[in-house]
């Protein structure tokens, strides 16, 4: 998501995740970041991060010339 604006905008048609779709406002969005603990974070982070990066490994598109040079300059991006 490029922003919590997007987010809110995702969640309200299509839901998030294991979440179906549901009301919510940006402004609700960025109160439950702004308390959530860091270790809640970190654990959903490390839980979701490793299927994104699997989805991502099994993409057919060509990466952009960004990731490519992101790629080519460093061991895991």
């Amino acid at each position: 998501m490029g922003s919590v604006c997007e987010l809110a905008r995702v969640v309200n048609r299509e839901g998030v995740l294991w979440m179906p779709r549901q009301k919510i406002t940006q402004q609700a969005i960025n109160m439950r970041l702004r308390v959530m603990p860091a270790q809640l974070l970190w654990n959903v982070l490390g839980q979701i991060l490793p299927v994104l990066y699997a989805r991502w490994e099994s993409c057919q598109q060509p990466l952009s010339d960004v990731m490519a040079w992101a790629r080519a300059h460093y061991r895991r991006c």
